[in-house]
């Protein structure tokens, strides 16, 4: 099997149902921002602790059902992207910020490996978090879509000040 179709050369790709659309297209957009977030969710992974490797784990598994759901043309099939889904990371985010000091500090770039990843991989999902909702404007989408990408906005900001190192903070 071959693994190049030539069916993108015109900047033509398929949705899931089938339906071709040009690459531009704001699903298209969504989709290759959430790839993006996995690929640097998947780096910090290579070099996080075992509970976390696990979490980012579990994390690289819904981006896909997130993705699954904005890939759906309309009226194809349940989405896969469920409240419990958000519910499980607010959890997570729970359970993180009983290891954080009270006060509020924002994460630096540094030269921290694990925390730079996560740090990076926040950034990108604030700007998938955008494409989401510009998505949202032209096309109905599953909502809870958006609400994940929030929380777990947030659960890298957790992660990134949970397993930083203390100097790579800058109080408010």
């Amino acid at each position: 099997m071959k693994l190049y179709t030539k069916s993108g050369d015109e900047g033509m790709t398929s949705l899931l149902g089938g339906k071709r659309t040009l690459k531009t297209d704001l699903r298209i957009i969504a989709n290759g921002t959430l790839d993006e977030l996995g690929a640097f969710i998947g780096l910090a992974r290579s070099m996080a602790p075992a509970p976390l490797a696990v979490e980012l784990g579990t994390i690289l598994q819904d981006l896909f059902e997130v993705g699954y759901d904005l890939s759906l043309c309309p009226g194809n099939g349940p989405f896969k992207t469920a409240k419990e889904k958000i519910a499980g990371l607010e959890e997570k985010i729970d359970g993180l910020a009983k290891k954080l000091p009270t006060k509020f500090l924002f994460v630096l770039a540094s030269d921290d490996g694990l925390a730079s990843h996560l740090n990076v991989a926040r950034a990108v999902c604030r700007r998938a978090e955008r494409d989401v909702v510009a998505l949202r404007e032209a096309f109905p989408i599953n909502g809870f879509c958006l609400m994940y990408l929030n929380r777990l906005s947030d659960y890298l900001f957790a992660a990134c000040r949970a397993y930083g190192k203390g100097e790579l903070f800058y109080e408010a």
